[in-house]
């Protein structure tokens, strides 16, 4: 083995892709990701959604001690009723040193079809 070469290759791409088939119609699986009466039952303990480009993504795990176990601060960036939904996602506080900087947050989509 040549020991200026690395086993471990290097990060080109920092996107992870996530596929999940879901037992509910497009539609719906979209309203359990932009309601939070729904977000509620079986995401986290409490929700702040305003479902418009730049509003509210907030998700509380600890309602209690908000800034500690949430995305407080995260928005809206694209929303397309019924088919797309993206939004920026903070870690937990514990998880600051790596995770959580400005540039840029850490961007979810998530596409029904």
């Amino acid at each position: 083995m040549n020991p200026s070469r690395s086993l471990i290759a290097p990060v080109t791409d920092r996107v992870i892709y996530v596929n999940a088939l879901l037992s509910v119609p497009p539609a719906r699986a979209f309203e359990y990701f932009t309601r939070a009466d729904l977000l509620t039952e079986w995401l986290t303990a409490a929700a702040e959604v305003d479902p418009k480009v730049s509003g509210k993504y907030e998700l509380f795990w600890e309602p209690t001690a908000r800034e500690n176990n949430s995305t407080i601060g995260c928005r809206i960036t694209a929303i397309e009723a019924n088919q797309l939904f993206a939004f920026q996602w903070r870690l937990p506080k514990r998880f600051r040193t790596f995770a959580n900087g400005p540039d840029p947050l850490t961007h979810m989509v998530v596409v029904c079809v």
